[in-house]
């Protein structure tokens, strides 16, 4: 198999480290399905395939196994991580606690202006959507969310968002359907930037916590430990 075969990214951005972009190319392939959940990485392989060496591939690989995309079994191998439903689960309760205490914490802090901002990041993701853009949308999707953890300012909860961050894009490339109406993630958002227009913080919470329950909620996620098999 050639992992790379779909890469459109070259290994060149000075600003960068290598095993930064390194990790970026096999992100974007797993979240993409290129590299599917469950396949088996080799890094000679990798390092091969993107003219590098094999150690910012190994960095690479320790970097996305901590954000949860890539396991790593002793005496048998680094592969992408399985979609099961305790994965979900597991997922889904941690951002269900973080998410919505960060609420409460920002809200106050909240104005029209975040709003209109807010409203862009919806309308990028269905943009992007509409075009088939799976990893794009949910980038701009989870930057919509991540906004409320700026705006917050607690540096340790930012940190916090960005462990789960990937793993939630990982989930959402499996279990959004691939067609989705025009306007799909701005209506999904519009209770909560609604509710920051009207100073409504008991509406705002109800909307995102009603958001997030149901972020997972598609045909996909009563079955997602068949979607690894």
């Amino acid at each position: 198999m050639v992992y790379m075969a779909d890469v459109s990214y070259n290994i060149i951005h000075e600003s960068k480290s290598v095993s930064d972009q390194v990790c970026d190319t096999i992100r974007k392939l797993i979240i993409n399905k290129s590299l599917p959940s469950g396949e088996r990485l080799v890094e000679t392989k990798i390092a091969k395939e993107l003219a590098v060496s094999i150690t910012p591939v190994r960095q690479a690989f320790s970097q996305l196994a901590n954000e949860g995309l890539l396991t790593v079994y002793p005496f048998k191998g680094t592969y992408v991580t399985q979609i099961t439903s305790d994965y979900v689960q597991n997922v889904l309760d941690t951002r269900r606690i973080l998410e919505i205490g960060v609420a409460n914490l920002c809200f106050d802090k909240l104005t029209p202006e975040d709003a209109k901002i807010l409203l862009d990041f919806t309308q990028q993701s269905d943009a992007y959507c509409n075009h088939g853009l799976i990893f794009e949308a949910t980038e701009a999707d989870l930057n919509f969310h991540e906004y409320f953890f700026k705006v917050c300012g607690n540096d340790l909860l930012h940190r916090m968002w960005k462990v789960l961050r990937t793993r939630i894009q990982y989930i959402q490339s499996y279990t959004k359907p691939k067609i989705l109406p025009s306007d799909y993630l701005r209506k999904r958002h519009a209770g909560m930037i609604d509710a920051i227009n009207k100073r409504e913080k008991e509406s705002f919470i109800d909307n995102l916590n009603e958001h997030i329950v149901s972020s997972f909620d598609f045909n996909y996620f009563h079955c997602a430990d068949d979607i690894s098999s």
